[in-house]
């Protein structure tokens, strides 16, 4: 399939919708091998010879030289979004088990782009090297190709002329009026086909070209039975939410989980929770005489392990912690020091050891650790200083929960109350079109976070 605006003026790089379109062909599996060429106009070191057009930016300026013009900065960053994109393609073909390359001038200013050199680190490209003079072209003239298909490394080729030998490009003018850089963009005819017989084995023989107007149409479809199976939750290696299928662990909820799917579909409760959703609900979506049943499943299933239920709230809490922790006592979930920290308090990792969950991947030990001292902010960000009414309320709010407690003393008293050290963050508000106003606490700046010591690494889940 071609996506090429100089070859059907609707494929436009820019054009989000079709970006998104060729985004999910990418990542649907069905792409053996993506060639990108963005433009390398305003990525060209031919700009700052002498004699050519006025350049936009500089290795030291990728984002733009100081001083530009509305319409000339609209160039830098339309030219940085088209690079973006085909490294994005790149990155899903390839994460979907096809092969791609990017091209531009050996000499052009994108290569130093981080994202591009991200792409070429993270897959191992092969950087390929192509003088024009190798395939039959009279131009002082290099490509590169960043390959993730080492096949590609036989095109390869250096000049070996004297210098001065290929007719220069830099500042010259076709008899039409435009810079001769244009026309050296297209690729010789022998580069083209070389490059297509090698990729060839990698490409169906169906004989026919794909059309991104049609593109859903491509699409494989997934029945439920079929790889790959998303059950990874989130909660760690041995916890996956999906019993659908096969899995490593006993079912050792399926009572449970059926008496309660029973109970949710007889009563439609997950239209009840739908419509709180919709409806952003700040009450619990469930009465008390409707949870009741839940409740009692809970105590017969516990009771029915030799377990006596215990539905205590610990102080300074709204959970009922304990159920909880007898439940993954059930599950023999191997993360034991989870509930005794929630109920008793969890420690922030600041001289102290936080124990390990055993579900995450551990840090090396030897991780470089040099955090920076606590600190003291007496200034919010300036989301909170210019609307200091609603992050009043807000904070009223969190206090009247109990979700936070007040402090009463001066700093001074903090410092001596607190005495194994004070910090101080700084208070954000975030707005939204489409959710309230919320608090956001930055405990990075002031410290905290740094020099929380957390024996494991972040996993996110395999969506």
């Amino acid at each position: 399939m071609k996506f090429d605006i100089l070859v059907h003026t609707s494929d436009d790089l820019l054009d989000s919708n079709k970006f998104e379109q060729l985004l999910r062909l990418c990542a649907s599996g069905i792409v053996a091998y993506t060639a990108a060429s963005p433009s390398c106009c305003e990525y060209s070191r031919l700009k700052l010879l002498p004699n050519g057009p006025p350049a936009l930016r500089t290795p030291q300026h990728l984002d733009g030289i100081p001083g530009l013009s509305g319409p000339e900065l609209l160039r830098v960053q339309e030219s940085s979004t088209m690079l973006h994109r085909c490294i994005d393609c790149l990155q899903v073909t390839v994460a979907s088990g096809g092969h791609g390359h990017l091209e531009q001038p050996k000499s052009a200013m994108s290569w130093s782009e981080p994202i591009v050199q991200q792409f070429i680190s993270q897959h191992a490209c092969s950087c390929i090297s192509m003088s024009a003079c190798g395939f039959g072209r009279n131009w002082h003239k290099f490509w590169l190709f960043a390959s993730t298909f080492a096949a590609l490394v036989r095109m390869a080729c250096s000049c070996n002329h004297p210098w001065g030998s290929h007719q220069q490009i830099a500042g010259v003018r076709t008899s039409a009026g435009h810079y001769l850089s244009r026309d050296t963009a297209e690729y010789p005819p022998e580069l083209a086909n070389q490059c297509a017989q090698i990729i060839l084995p990698l490409l169906s023989d169906q004989g026919r070209e794909l059309q991104l107007s049609t593109f859903e149409s491509y699409l494989p479809i997934k029945s439920i039975s079929a790889p790959p199976f998303a059950r990874q939750d989130g909660a760690g290696f041995p916890s996956k939410a999906d019993w659908s299928g096969q899995h490593n662990f006993a079912d050792c909820f399926q009572t449970l989980r059926k008496n309660f799917f029973r109970t949710i579909m007889s009563q439609r409760l997950d239209q009840v929770i739908l419509r709180a959703f919709n409806n952003r609900q700040a009450e619990p979506p469930f009465s008390a005489e409707q949870l009741q049943p839940f409740r009692a499943f809970l105590d017969e299933f516990l009771l029915a392990q030799g377990i006596q239920p215990d539905w205590s709230i610990p102080p300074d809490q709204q959970l009922c912690l304990h159920i909880l922790q007898q439940l993954c006592l059930v599950m023999h979930d191997p993360d034991v020091s989870l509930f005794p920290y929630l109920i008793a308090g969890v420690p922030l990792g600041i001289d102290e050891e936080i124990q390990s969950s055993h579900c995450f991947p551990s840090n090396p030990p030897d991780t470089p650790y040099d955090p920076p001292l606590l600190s003291i902010h007496h200034t919010n960000w300036q989301s909170a200083e210019d609307d200091p009414e609603t992050v009043q309320e807000l904070i009223d709010k969190e206090i009247e929960a109990g979700w936070v407690s007040q402090f009463h003393g001066t700093m001074e008293e903090a410092q001596a109350f607190f005495e194994h050290g004070l910090a101080v963050g700084k208070l954000g508000l975030a707005l939204s079109d489409s959710r309230p106003p919320r608090l956001v606490l930055d405990s990075t700046i002031c410290g905290v976070k740094p020099q929380s010591r957390i024996p494991e690494e972040v996993f996110r889940p395999t969506w």
